[in-house]
């Protein structure tokens, strides 16, 4: 289909009657209904007639099409992890690996749609155009030649098992690869650190939450006891409960959210412990509204944030106004000698070594 019969189609809404059948377009005419399908969005950027490298790479085919399933089966270098299902299918003798008929016949596919592409363009939808509008490093997907992309592509499928995962089996992710290899591979291994830092948080805070048990378990009180801020004696017991670092992922309620979310739990698991929202790791960078009265849990004794000001364990001069929403934040609380909560650090994380008074 031309890009003039492309655009007299587009020109007019698809038709549906008054009781919803659709008025065909393509009435007894499969041959245009499958160029329409197949038609290009965005022509070449590099005209195919100034591009000699098309020629040299149809003629070296059979050497980068052994180089493209040479790159599939490589694992040298690779990030992804040894066990996750991406990797074990291109890995001889395992399993679950893919045959090398399929990785081979899947090479040719795309050996042809980078021929394809540096012919005619992008065929797919603009909204899955990753070569429209690519950054500095990435230039290539719009404007490199043939013997370029041929090559980028190789080197995605060498390096990345999740990228041979996606294509090996879906034509339409392989046109997506080879409109846009440096942006494909740039997305996984942007996705790649946003699990290892996501895992990382997880297991810091069940190892954190472990911590709290084993806390709780050494320093148990008595459930019955009743205490509030008039019969709370003076402090002279502390434990250092543990020493916790958690990274700002830039959730609006960090850290309350992320904490939960990492598998610390608002209400801890044990008789005579109630660990909420604004303690443990959350103390320190949580929001406070005097309405709702966030309460503040260490072992038994329960205060609001207006008991701690009227008990002097918190003063004004240890809250801060958040620049960014304009909300009411804890600097550091002092609930007994060496018990301060240290105020977040400048790039949003914060540690905390926390001496609390039992």
């Amino acid at each position: 289909m031309s890009t003039q019969d492309k655009a007299a189609v587009d020109a007019q809404p698809y038709q549906f009657d008054d009781s919803g059948v659709p008025k065909l377009a393509f009435s007894n005419d499969q041959a245009a209904a499958h160029a329409y399908r197949r038609r290009s969005t965005m022509p070449p950027q590099l005209d195919p007639e100034s591009d000699p490298t098309i020629v040299e790479v149809r003629e070296a085919q059979e050497r980068w099409i052994s180089d493209m399933v040479q790159a599939v089966f490589n694992h040298d270098g690779v990030p992804e992890a040894v066990n996750l299902p991406a990797y074990t299918m291109f890995m001889h003798g395992s399993r679950t690996v893919v045959t090398g008929y399929d990785v081979e016949a899947t090479c040719r596919l795309i050996f042809e749609q980078v021929i394809d592409r540096c012919r005619f363009g992008f065929r797919g939808p603009v909204r899955d155009n990753m070569a429209l509008n690519p950054s500095n490093d990435c230039k290539d997907d719009r404007y490199g030649n043939c013997l370029t992309r041929i090559t980028n592509v190789t080197h995605a499928l060498r390096v990345s098992k999740c990228i041979c995962r996606d294509i090996i089996f879906e034509d339409y992710n392989c046109i997506k690869l080879v409109n846009a290899p440096l942006k494909t591979l740039s997305r996984k291994k942007k996705q790649r650190q946003n699990t290892m830092v996501r895992a990382a948080a997880i297991k810091e805070a069940k190892d954190a939450k472990a911590v709290l048990k084993a806390a709780a378990d050494m320093f148990p009180m008595d459930q019955d006891m009743e205490l509030s801020l008039e019969a709370l004696p003076a402090p002279n017991l502390t434990h250092d409960l543990f020493d916790f670092d958690m990274v700002n992922t830039g959730n609006e309620y960090f850290p309350v959210d992320d904490v939960v979310n990492s598998g610390l739990p608002f209400a801890f698991d044990h008789e005579n412990y109630d660990l909420r929202a604004g303690t443990s790791a959350a103390l320190g960078h949580e929001n406070l509204d005097h309405d709702s009265k966030h309460s503040y849990m260490y072992g038994s004794p329960h205060m609001d944030l207006e008991d701690l000001i009227a008990g002097g364990y918190l003063s004004q001069e240890d809250l801060t106004m958040n620049p960014q929403d304009g909300q009411t934040q804890i600097l550091s609380l002092t609930l007994g000698p060496g018990s301060e909560v240290p105020s977040p650090q400048p790039n949003g994380s914060f540690t905390g070594h926390y001496n609390i008074p039992f």
